[in-house]
């Protein structure tokens, strides 16, 4: 009888260690309200409850906001060694979800309709995609604005120019 219960709580103890590990799993449903997903675990496809999805950077009204959609793989930590109550740390780049394809040191921040913005190694900020800007921009000398201010008042001497528009 010792040998059979010996058995059992071996088993058990064995079943413990993995619930309590960190797991793959599939997002099945984002709530973008309660910033929280339900995942299916792998390898057994489990269902979770609501997890909550943490973020590298977040505050009151702030922070980085980038919720993992259905189908994402990611990666589940148990909370007091139950999966099925864990957290949600990040999505994971797999075959089948690939990275956008950035060199080391590099970071490429790219949204799935193709706008891009890359910090480059050579010290380059690239983007793609349309750019509107609340604000003014500025560069060494001085505003955008005040630039576009001081070329459209700018006439050259003897040239018949009509004053811009203000839309210009």
């Amino acid at each position: 009888m010792d040998r059979f219960i010996n058995t059992l709580k071996s088993h058990a103890a064995a079943l413990d260690r993995r619930q309590g590990q960190p797991r793959f799993a599939l997002v099945t449903n984002v709530d973008p309200n309660t910033y929280a997903a339900r995942v299916t675990l792998q390898p057994e496809g489990v269902l979770t409850g609501w997890l909550p999805i943490v973020s590298a950077w977040a505050g009151n009204g702030w922070g980085l906001v980038c919720l993992p959609t259905p189908g994402d793989q990611v990666m589940v930590i148990p909370q007091e060694g139950d999966a099925e109550h864990g957290v949600i740390i990040g999505t994971v780049y797999s075959n089948v979800s690939r990275p956008a394809g950035s060199a080391v040191g590099e970071l490429h921040i790219v949204h799935r309709s193709g706008a891009a913005l890359a910090l480059l190694n050579d010290g380059t900020l690239r983007i793609t995609g349309d750019l509107h800007v609340d604000g003014d921009i500025y560069d060494r000398h001085g505003s955008v604005a005040t630039l576009r201010a001081h070329y459209n008042a700018h006439i050259h001497p003897g040239a018949a120019v009509s004053p811009p528009s203000p839309q210009d």
